[in-house]
């Protein structure tokens, strides 16, 4: 009597786990651009990011009639990590996500992957600015992935 009740509140909580989840994503390549300077590359120091599920992020479009929610993707480095509010939105092979207030964006490739072969599933580009200058970075999200 009991086993369907439970069977599907477990599904039900499995379901919420997998939606909030978290994925960690560490950058292969970073530059940063100053205003009127040419871009500098440098080695990643342990910056990553956390970045929530694509079912969560499918969820953060901006709609007034949905009364929506954004997301959140987490800037870490060795002092910690910054929460970051963000709207998402497919696009085509893409996910884009951009801060509510503006000042940083990231794609992520969901696939297929044969459409440009030399792309992994959760590859990333993200561009965060700070003043008039802009961190432009590139990496993997290894787990992340479409559904």
């Amino acid at each position: 009597m009991f086993g369907p009740i439970l069977l599907t509140l477990a599904a039900l909580a499995s379901g919420a786990m997998q939606e909030s989840a978290t994925s960690r994503c560490d950058y292969t390549v970073r530059d940063i651009c100053g205003a009127g300077e040419p871009c500098s590359k440098f080695r990643p120091q342990g910056e990553y990011l956390l970045v929530p599920s694509l079912a969560t992020l499918e969820k953060a479009f901006p709609s007034a009639v949905l009364n929506n929610r954004p997301a959140v993707v987490q800037r870490c480095d060795q002092k910690g990590c910054t929460p970051v509010e963000v709207w998402a939105a497919r696009s085509g092979v893409f996910v884009n996500v951009w801060q509510t207030d503006g000042g940083y964006m990231l794609k992520l490739f969901v696939g297929p992957a044969s459409v440009v072969p030399e792309w992994n599933l959760a590859d990333f580009v993200e561009v965060a600015t700070l003043g008039l200058s802009a961190w432009v970075s590139s990496g993997r999200c290894p787990g992340w992935g479409a559904p």
